[in-house]
């Protein structure tokens, strides 16, 4: 199979399954997946492949430690929200011990998204989901985040008041 030419095919929640179940059966051909994921020179398939990515990363969140670097740098620059929103989603879900050695860049992106009002809800819920993970255990960034917070609370959209208030009281504690 090769999954640029499915992702070409169709964008579907059914298509993204069965291209993730098929990379789930060999770990090796999850190299053939990234690079479709981080393809610049193919951005409706980068998009499409983030669907697949974060499938896989559900399934399997430890193959995507060798790609740590790369996807961190999804978050730092410009492109399409769905590769952020896959990329924070899994840094939101993984051990946070995982991502040490690019926590810094990770919480500094997390928090740049974060403040970022011009960014789809999902990938703000994900991006202070990340920051509050990483970045609770020291006190200067936990008020950072509280402070970013609540200047956006007011206003927000639903998922973004939800999980604000969620990380506010969690960090209170």
């Amino acid at each position: 199979m090769d999954p640029s030419e499915e992702l070409t095919r169709t964008h579907s929640r059914e298509n993204a399954d069965r291209i993730a179940a098929w990379v789930l059966e060999d770990v090796s051909r999850l190299d053939v997946l990234m690079a479709s994921f981080f393809d610049p020179d193919e951005p409706v398939i980068s998009q499409r492949a983030a669907m697949v990515v974060g499938g896989v990363a559900r399934a399997r969140p430890q193959w995507l430690l060798p790609y740590l670097e790369a996807l961190t740098e999804v978050i730092e620059r410009p492109g399409h929200p769905a590769l952020r929103r896959a990329v924070l989603r899994y840094f939101s879900e993984v051990e946070p011990r995982w991502l040490e050695p690019f926590a810094g860049r990770i919480v500094d992106g997390a928090l740049r998204l974060t403040d970022s009002p011009s960014e789809p809800v999902a990938v703000r819920v994900f991006a202070m989901q990340v920051a509050a993970n990483l970045g609770g255990a020291y006190p200067e960034l936990a008020d950072e985040l509280r402070a970013m917070l609540l200047v956006h609370l007011p206003g927000s959209q639903a998922g973004f008041r939800s999980r604000a208030t969620k990380i506010l009281r969690d960090l209170t504690r």
